[in-house]
Order: C-alpha cells, then sequence, then structure tokens
C-alpha cells in the first residue's frame, strides 16, 4: 500500500498555522513573512511533504463556461539594449504574442517591464513588483553590461529567456544552435556545397558559446564526409575589408554568417549571391532582407518560458536552483535564394 500523503492540514498542526497560511507559505506569497515561510518549509521537509500535481492542476485549470480565473500575475522583463539589434521589434513581439497566449490559457495576468527604464533608477524594484502582486518572473538571459538592479529572487520563480549562456542558478529556454548548424551543414552538403566557412564577429561567437563553430569543426571527422569547413573568419571588429581578403584567401563557396553587414560586404564588392557564392544566415530575423537560413519560432521560446513559469509555481519552487536547467528548441531551415544547386 501507498504510505499516507502528509497534507497542508498536518504541516499546520505540527507548527500551529492555519491550511491558508501554510498553503501561501509554500507558494512564497510575499505577503508571508521571511520567517514565517522558513518555518513552514521546514516542517514540509520533515513531514516529507510533496504536492499533489493533480490537485494543482485541478486548482489551475480553466472552468468550462466561464473566464479563466487569475491566481498570479507574472513579469517579464526586457533588456532595454535589445532595441538597439536589427529588427529586434520583430522577435520581441513575437516572444511576447507567445507569452500572452499560453498566459491567456492558464490564467495569468502578463505585465512588461523595461530593464533599464522601468527599474534603473530605483532602489527597491520588489516594491513595484510586490504592488502588482507579481510572483514570476521571466528575465534576460544575459545580463553582463546591464544595468544592475537588486531583487529578493527568493520571492520570485523566475525563468531566463534568450540566446546567451547562463550566468546565474535560474532555467533557462533557448536556441540550440548547436543543432542549428548541424542543420545548415546537412542543407548546404545535400545542395552540393563542399567548401564552406563561418564568418561573423568574435564577440558573436563567444556570447553563444562557440556552438556554432564547434557544431562546424564536427564536420572534419564524419564519416563519410561531407564537407571542408575553411579555416573561421572571427575578427575582433567585423569589417568589409578584412572579410573580403579572408574570402579570397580561403575561397569558400558558401558564407555562413550571423553578421548583417556580411551580405551587404559581399555585394559592394562585386560578388553575386548566389551564382557566385552562397549566403547563409543562423538567424533570418537579423537581416532585412529574404536570406536562406535558420529560422526561429520566437513565438514558441515565448510560450515554453511560461509553461516552464508554470511548473515551477505549482510545485512551489522559487530563486536560484543549485543545479542549472536549460530548455532548447530546434530552428527550421527557410531557403529564400541565397544558396544554390552546386550539382
Amino acid at each position: 500500500m501507498n504510505p499516507i500523503r502528509c497534507t497542508l492540514a498536518d504541516i499546520g498542526k505540527r507548527i500551529g498555522l492555519s491550511i491558508s497560511t501554510v498553503s501561501l507559505a509554500l507558494r512564497n506569497n510575499p505577503r508571508i513573512s521571511r520567517e514565517t515561510r522558513a518555518r513552514v518549509k521546514k516542517a514540509a521537509k520533515s513531514l516529507k511533504y510533496r504536492p499533489d500535481p493533480l490537485l494543482s492542476a485541478l486548482v489551475a485549470r480553466k472552468t468550462p463556461g466561464r473566464t479563466t480565473r487569475t491566481f498570479a500575475n507574472l513579469g517579464v522583463i526586457i533588456d532595454d539594449r535589445w532595441s538597439l539589434q536589427p529588427h529586434a521589434g520583430v522577435w520581441v513581439d513575437l516572444v511576447l504574442a507567445g507569452m500572452r497566449g499560453s498566459c491567456s490559457r492558464l490564467g495569468y495576468a502578463l505585465e512588461v517591464f523595461y530593464l533599464e527604464k522601468d527599474f534603473g533608477n530605483l532602489r527597491e524594484p520588489d516594491r513595484v513588483l510586490y504592488a502588482r502582486g507579481i510572483r514570476g518572473l521571466i528575465i534576460p538571459s544575459f545580463l553582463e553590461g546591464a544595468p544592475k538592479f537588486k531583487l529578493d529572487w527568493d520571492r520570485y520563480a523566475i525563468v531566463a529567456l534568450g540566446g546567451y549562456p547562463i550566468s546565474h542558478g535560474f532555467p533557462r529556454i533557448g536556441t540550440d544552435f548547436f543543432a542549428g548548424m548541424g542543420i545548415v551543414c546537412s542543407e548546404l552538403a545535400e545542395l552540393g556545397y563542399e567548401r564552406v566557412g563561418l564568418a561573423h564577429s568574435y564577440q558573436m561567437e563567444s556570447t553563444h558559446r562557440f556552438e556554432w563553430h564547434g557544431s562546424l569543426c564536427k564536420e572534419t571527422q564524419m564519416k563519410p564526409k561531407r564537407l571542408t569547413p575553411v579555416p573561421p573568419h572571427l575578427p575582433s571588429v567585423f569589417s568589409k575589408d578584412s572579410f573580403i581578403r579572408w574570402i579570397e584567401r580561403h575561397k569558400p563557396e558558401c558564407v555562413i554568417s550571423n553578421e548583417p553587414e556580411s551580405l551587404s560586404y559581399l555585394k559592394e564588392a562585386g560578388l553575386r549571391v548566389p551564382k557566385d557564392i552562397g549566403f547563409v544566415s543562423l538567424s533570418t530575423t537579423r537581416f532585412s532582407e529574404k536570406i536562406t537560413g535558420l529560422l526561429t519560432d520566437y513565438g514558441l521560446l515565448g510560450d515554453l518560458s511560461i509553461m516552464q513559469l508554470h511548473g515551477l509555481l505549482l510545485r512551489g519552487e522559487s530563486g536560484m536552483s543549485t543545479q542549472q536547467q536549460e530548455t532548447l528548441i530546434c530552428q527550421t531551415w527557410t531557403e529564400r535564394g541565397t544558396v544554390r544547386k552546386m550539382r
């Protein structure tokens, strides 16, 4: 027989608190003092309390024939620097649309905050979030160089969103760049390309953990061999002259890049795309024109970030985790005229 499950009433009886107070404390509700939350969690651990996932799902479920009940507010913090990136408005809007759709299904209200504009001059940003009933936060995955702001992280369930490496202990939703380069190599080999080269700034590559370069390097060990990668062009400053000299020296049949200026540099040098040289983008949303490359489902990224946050809230988890976790989505190949069939 299964052992009897410990209930909220058992915890309350152990430390002399009501069921509602125990429930709020386990969900890190800021209305319950930090000391009380700690007492409740200690008692829950000693009694081996585990939330009932079926009961949690029933509480969160939309009641048929009625509007969804919002039982918590969620916040997403946007890095103001994203607005400086090419076509950032497009992918940010898609991410937010995915988040709002998921929030609507699950019964959450979503508020959008900007890191510098909303928190840059605040000494206690927790007060803003507390006043708006925020219990879960989605934050930018990469905060290096961003304005510093202090939060009581233990108050919130937190998910990091973005394509950069984790520099903290929060679960991250992002893109699988290593797998993305594998898709590019498979498609180019199918088209008959042999010599391919990676070219963008060193910073672009390093902030993505060298996953593109690493995935391209694996082609040298593939059996049977399908592509020959030329030495990559990863300068500290990406410029037209050094880029064209690299092409003239190594003669790649196709350039793989995430640098928006690279396609313009090829055309300015008199190289016809795709007749003289092929071109593939590792993120097509960074380019203003139609281009062959990888497409990211930003709506799915937004949807998954809310689903991940929802799970943390149902389990009563908050703050940083001792074990970093990542959920990565694969991109899809889209062919738009900057490559050709070689043979």
